[in-house]
């Protein structure tokens, strides 16, 4: 396995379901991290907010909804625990003024010293040399290559 990382926040995970702007760079990502190029990271807890993102996208059923969670265990992307972060996660989400919900990202990434892959613009401006959408992460990735 490759020691390239990245962490995908809820906004970036959902666009693995969605057919959205940067849904075909979000997968893209995704292949990488399943032709082990790369390691994708989230926080567990992530799996909960994309089920609620789901749950309120037009079309979605409980089992849509079940597979997709299930697709994102079966891929093996690595799902760090609430527990590691939360403290962190406090101190960004007072330093930054984020909600708990996004800094559990922001600690993330800063935790593993790797990009955050968002469509949150909050976290993309408080953020800017690491959060970042896929399409610029894959124009990074592919220049270091």
């Amino acid at each position: 396995m490759n020691d390239i990382k990245v962490v995908m926040d809820t906004s970036a995970l959902a666009k693995l379901f969605l057919i959205e702007e940067e849904s075909k760079e979000c997968r893209e990502i995704r292949d990488l991290h399943i032709k082990n190029k790369l390691k994708i990271y989230t926080c567990d807890f992530a799996l909960i907010e994309l089920a609620n993102v789901l749950k309120f996208t037009p079309g979605m059923s409980s089992e849509d909804i079940i597979n997709a969670i299930k697709a994102i265990k079966a891929i093996e992307i690595h799902l760090t625990s609430l527990n590691e972060l939360i403290e962190d996660a406090i101190r960004y989400a007072f330093k930054l003024n984020l909600t708990i919900y996004d800094a559990l990202h922001a600690a993330l990434s800063e935790a593993l010293n790797t990009p955050l892959i968002t469509y949150d613009k909050e976290l993309q401006v408080k953020l800017k040399q690491r959060a970042m959408k896929a399409s610029t992460y894959l124009t990074n990735y592919k220049r270091e290559r």
